[in-house]
């Protein structure tokens, strides 16, 4: 099948991490500050790893996770406009 989940968070040892995969979109959902830092080589790896240079990435920033993480807002907001995806 080409629908699967490769990284379950604290389960795969990657905290706040949620990877799914459906056929080339990848959707990642982060709830961690070290993700959002580490955005850019998370995509790269994925993409690496599935061997798919040009498949979509949808980021999910989780907002009230990483509000409690210290995260700051703006930051959020600029991931949400890149993404065109509202954070929640």
């Amino acid at each position: 099948t080409d629908v699967f989940r490769l990284i379950n968070s604290e389960g795969d040892r990657l905290s706040g991490v949620v990877v799914d995969v459906l056929g080339s979109h990848v959707v990642v959902q982060s709830s961690a500050g070290w993700a959002e830092r580490y955005r850019e080589d998370i995509e790269g790896a994925l993409r690496d790893t599935l061997g798919v240079q040009k498949c979509d990435v949808t980021w999910r920033a989780i907002a009230s996770m990483l509000k409690e993480e210290g995260v700051g807002t703006g930051a959020l907001a600029a991931a949400a406009a890149a993404d065109g995806v509202a954070n929640g």
